[in-house]
This record gives C-alpha cells, structure tokens and sequence, in this order.
C-alpha cells in the first residue's frame, strides 16, 4: 500500500514538471532573422551573454534581439568565412579565418587582424600559426617550431619545442 501511495506521488511530481516545461519558447534563427548565413560553423556564449556565430559570411554577434555582423574583408581577406570562434579567461574573442587570425575589440566594437600586440602582453612573439583556447579558457598557440602556453589563472607562460 505505501509503495502505491509513494508511486502516485512521484508520478503526480513528474506530471508536474512535464507541465512546467510546457512555457519554453524556442525561435529559429536564420537569414530572415538577420544572421549572414544559415552554415553555421561553430558558436560561443562569451561572458557578457552574447552569442557568437562563426559563419561561412561572417561572424554574427546576437544579443537576444537582433544580429550584428561583423566582415573580414576589409581587413583584407578574400571572403569572410569564420571557421571558429573562442573566448580566452580575459575575455579575448579569437576568430579564425581560413588564412588568418583576429581578435574582437571591444572598445572599438571591431574586428582587428593584428592580434601581436594582444599576445605580446603574454610574452607570445612571432607569426602565429596555430591558435586555440583549453577548456579551461587558457591560451594555446605554435609559432614556428614553439608550442606556448598561456595559464591565465597562474598569470605563466610555458614554451616548449615541438
């Protein structure tokens, strides 16, 4: 009997909680909404709760609202296809081209494709040509034959030949 009793109230529990998920509201977001391309390649929530989308025309910043785009070519690439996007534990938003890297500024609201004086401030010098972010937001990158890492949380730097 009790185990009848317990099973009624479980049921009666999750009947609610189906019940309560009956509020979500989900919108697709295409071209018609504002986004430069339906090919999507990949996304990053950033840590102001902006949404980012690397497309095969763009990068698109989403506030909840509406988009805003943001090109590569006049910085001097040939299309502006965004293959990744990624944010660093300083807030850094790295976006990689097919030929090159950029970097967000935010003060600008603006794409830069000199990205050396931001990785200056963590002793990376050289021509990048590989460049990732851990899941621990730290920074990896390879210039020439080095490998760097930059720890966020120990403020260190660590090189290694590849």
């Amino acid at each position: 009997m009790m185990k009848k009793n317990l099973l009624l109230i479980l049921m009666c529990f999750v009947c609610g909680l189906v019940y309560a998920h009956d509020g979500l509201n989900f919108r697709n977001l295409d071209v018609k909404s504002g986004i430069s391309d339906n090919y999507v390649r990949s996304v990053l929530r950033d840590q102001y709760g902006f949404m980012w989308f690397a497309t095969l025309n763009g990068l698109n910043r989403y506030d909840g609202y509406q988009f805003k785009k943001y090109t590569t070519t006049q910085l001097g690439a040939y299309n502006n296809d965004i293959e990744s996007i990624a944010e660093d534990a300083a807030g850094n938003i790295w976006i990689k081209g097919p030929v090159s890297y950029y970097i967000y500024d935010r003060e600008q609201d603006k794409l830069e494709n000199k990205i050396q004086p931001v990785l200056n401030k963590y002793g990376i010098t050289g021509e990048v040509s590989y460049l990732t972010v851990d899941k621990d937001y730290n920074l990896w990158c390879t210039v020439m034959d080095t490998l760097f890492h930059y720890d966020f949380a120990k403020s260190n730097l660590l090189a290694e030949l590849i």
